[in-house]
């Protein structure tokens, strides 16, 4: 049996402290090689995040330009072929391409051209009963018309009077060449865009 005075002896608490401490003095802190470990790991993390953020950037805005050429695009296309189907041509053409297209006047007086004009493509409407010129231009202000060209087949108008073996549908091939403005040269895109529509006047 132990003594009681054996165990509140002042030697035997000093060996209890002194365990404590000791204890204690284990937990230790991060070293040096350890904390640059992390930090050259972080480091690295951030520059991989870094580098995906900026992809994804270029690849939204590469996206953004493409898309808004290809909107007005298809708005120009289809607002051409409308035209196109709905109205007689101004003949002749000539035999090979052309930028300008001249339509007879509809059943309200009016006559059509469609043109290149300082990067625009204009919609111009004359109206012989009030002399006015209306013009509008087809292409939105941040995109570009570098280049419209037609192609009409046959040329002339009266083809099949010419030449009675030919019996082909009236037809204009459109060339379209688009361009971003005001946009970044590092995201600036260009879109060629060429379609075939027939008219709806057929004379044989």
């Amino acid at each position: 049996m132990v003594k009681p005075e054996i165990l509140l002896s002042p030697a035997n608490f000093l060996i209890g402290n002194n365990m404590k401490l000791k204890k204690f003095t284990k937990n230790k802190g991060f070293t040096l090689v350890e904390v640059l470990v992390a930090m050259g790991i972080f480091a690295m993390v951030s520059v991989i995040i870094s580098s995906i953020s900026l992809n994804v950037n270029n690849l939204q805005q590469n996206t953004a330009n493409y898309q808004r050429l290809q909107n007005d695009g298809r708005y120009m296309i289809e607002k051409l072929a409308r035209e196109i189907r709905a109205r007689e041509l101004i003949y002749p053409v000539g035999p090979s391409f052309i930028s300008e297209l001249n339509f007879k006047k509809d059943e309200n007086g009016k006559l059509l051209s469609i043109f290149l004009a300082t990067g625009n493509l204009i919609y111009s409407i004359y109206d012989e009963v009030t002399g006015q010129t209306k013009e509008d231009s087809l292409n939105a202000e941040d995109v570009n018309v570098v280049a419209v060209k037609f192609f009409v087949a046959p040329y002339i108008e009266d083809a099949w009077g010419v030449e009675p073996t030919v019996n082909a549908q009236p037809r204009v091939t459109i060339l379209l060449k688009l361009k971003n403005v005001a946009a970044n040269p590092k995201y600036e895109k260009e879109l060629t865009l060429q379609t075939t529509v027939s008219s709806k006047v057929y004379k044989r």
